[in-house]
């Protein structure tokens, strides 16, 4: 089974972003697993990614 890659992220300057769940998004930022959902929201520039964890 493959290890999940996991990130830092916070929102963009000035903006609000939803975790899967529906939670809001702490601006100063969270440690999530790197789903296709995060990715979408890093590439689209609703978050930026702080600092990469590593595997989990």
């Amino acid at each position: 089974m493959q290890a999940k890659a996991a990130v830092t992220v916070r929102p963009a300057k000035g903006g609000q972003v939803r975790k899967e769940n529906g939670q809001i998004i702490p601006k100063d930022g969270i440690d999530v697993v790197l789903t296709s959902y995060y990715r979408r929201r890093i590439s689209d520039g609703d978050l930026i990614a702080i600092q990469s964890l590593g595997d989990k």
